[in-house]
């Protein structure tokens, strides 16, 4: 027997281990990506692109986007 009908299956096993390998992928540089952004301090971030503005508002007021 050399199996002939599970030749007509195998790419369709391939593109769905691919598939999967693709969502992995994508999960783990999400997961990358959130890691590096939750290691900013962005209070020093808003101190150094606008001290004048952090000094006067509160950093809630200044990341809501709110005016006085």
């Amino acid at each position: 027997m050399s199996g002939g009908s599970d030749d007509r299956r195998r790419p369709v096993a391939w593109a769905i281990v691919f598939a999967l390998m693709l969502i992995m992928l994508v999960l783990l540089a999400g997961l990358l990506i959130w890691a590096l952004v939750a290691a900013v301090d962005w209070e020093a971030v808003l101190r150094f692109i606008a001290p004048t503005a952090f000094e006067t508002r509160s950093i809630e007021e200044i990341l809501e986007g709110g005016r006085r």
